[in-house]
């Protein structure tokens, strides 16, 4: 039955009483809370996602456009477990984990992606700083990881050689 037929008031129908049902009124309350909170949901997750960074073209862009004027430190705390050469680049598996304290997020780039941004984490602070995940590599180079703490910013390097590009 058509959307808009079913929707219209029952005395527009044909064949119908001039009264709305009470099943009718039920369902139109239940779903337009339902309808809020999904247009909230949306809004929130369009607002929090920071395009400027997925669209940067190089490493450089994508981490000034990210942090601002910050520069990550080297850090040996962060941990990138990766395997050394990865066959398929389309699906690269990626373990980050940190012993530092207060982290609210973990960056993952790819120095040689067409886009190297590829995800941000925002954690919990009561949550374990850990995070495994798969990953597209277009070509061999440096993936990078950093750490966005109460106070610093954190960047680990990890060489990877990609024999099949994942990226096209």
């Amino acid at each position: 039955m058509n959307l808009l037929r079913l929707l219209a008031p029952s005395w527009q129908r044909p064949g119908r009483a001039r009264s709305c049902t009470r099943r009718r009124l039920l369902t139109l309350l239940a779903g337009a809370p339902l309808a809020a909170l999904v247009t909230r949901v949306r809004a929130a997750l369009s607002a929090a996602r920071p395009v400027d960074a997925f669209a940067a073209r190089d490493l450089h862009s994508a981490v000034r456009t990210l942090y601002g004027g910050r520069s990550p430190v080297p850090s040996a705390a962060i941990v990138i477990d990766t395997v050394d050469i990865a066959e398929d680049g389309s699906i690269v598996p990626v373990e980050v984990s940190t012993s530092v304290a207060g982290v609210r997020s973990i960056a993952l780039f790819a120095e040689r992606n067409p886009a190297p941004l590829i995800g941000i984490f925002r954690l919990d602070p009561a949550l374990e700083p850990y995070l495994a995940t798969r990953i597209k590599l277009g070509e061999s180079g440096d993936l990078l990881a950093v750490v966005e703490t109460d106070t610093a910013l954190l960047v680990a390097r990890r060489p990877v050689r990609v024999v099949l590009g994942g990226c096209a």
